[in-house]
């Protein structure tokens, strides 16, 4: 018995270690977020959602009457973003919403990289969304002198 106890505990000892690089490997960490939308129905429309750290941008769209049946929990949707081969420090900020289209409705959240080897999670609430500003051409040609 002790001798199986032994070999389990031994088994999972090394699978963790195999999980550690070698300290002379160079690899990049892969970012992740998992942006949480609540609020969500299948008459919510076109849906955009979107991740910005570090001034890359990654973006999904999608549609709820859709996706919601398929991956979908009581109106909430984990969608997942990925930043490969990206460098994003410990403490890097971000910022994550979901945009209704059909009624220009945006909701934001905003987190920070943890030290922790796992995806981030962000909220993002859409009975508190807002009303997205959008400016015309003509008065973003004014404020730039085009």
């Amino acid at each position: 018995m002790s001798l199986m106890l032994s070999f389990i505990v031994g088994g999972i000892a090394n699978s963790v270690q195999a999980q550690k690089a070698s300290p002379t490997t160079n690899t990049k960490d892969i970012f992740k977020v998992i942006v949480t939308i609540y609020g969500l129905n299948k008459t919510s429309g076109d849906v955009v959602s979107f991740v910005n750290v570090n001034g890359t941008t990654q973006v999904k769209t999608f549609n709820a009457a859709k996706l919601l049946p398929m991956r979908g929990n009581d109106g909430t949707l984990d969608i997942a973003f990925s930043f490969p081969n990206a460098i994003i420090n410990t403490g890097v900020k971000f910022r994550a919403c979901t945009l209704i289209v059909k009624d220009l409705l945006m909701s934001c959240g905003k987190g920070k990289n943890s030290p922790a080897l796992r995806p981030e999670f962000v909220d993002t609430y859409l009975s508190s969304a807002k009303l997205a500003k959008i400016s015309s051409a003509s008065s973003m040609d004014r404020k730039y002198d085009k």
